[in-house]
C-alpha cells in the first residue's frame, strides 16, 4: 500500500516567483494496484514520483510505504521496506526527502 496525504513540494524558479510542482496530493494505492500518472509538460508527474521515491523532498504532506516486494530490505530507490515506513515534510531539510528511522 502507498498512501500520499497532502503532499505538497514548492519549487522557487530563478527569478521569479515559487512554482507549486505537487499541490495537496492525497492518495491511496492499495497493494496490487497498477496506477498510471498522466499530465502536460510541467504538471508534476516526475515532481511527485521522485517525493514517492525520496529524491525529492516534501514542503507538507506524509507518504507512507507498506513492506513491498523488492528483495532484501531496501527498494530500488534505497527506502528501507522492513515493516511500514513514512516520511514527510518534518523530515525535510536542503534535500531529498529521508525515510523516517
Amino acid at each position: 500500500m502507498l498512501a500520499l496525504t497532502d503532499a505538497t513540494v514548492t519549487f522557487s524558479s530563478p527569478g521569479g516567483p515559487f512554482v507549486r510542482a505537487v499541490d495537496g496530493v492525497t492518495l491511496t494505492i492499495p497493494a496490487g494496484q497498477f496506477v498510471v500518472v498522466v499530465g502536460t509538460n510541467g504538471s508534476g508527474k516526475s515532481t511527485l514520483l521522485g517525493a514517492i521515491a525520496g529524491t525529492v523532498g516534501l514542503d507538507s504532506g506524509r507518504i507512507e510505504l507498506a513492506a513491498g516486494s523488492w528483495p532484501a530490505t531496501t527498494s530500488p530507490a534505497g527506502v528501507s521496506t522492513a515493516g511500514r515506513r513514512s516520511w514527510g515534510a518534518s523530515s525535510r531539510t536542503r534535500g531529498p526527502a529521508r525515510p523516517a528511522a
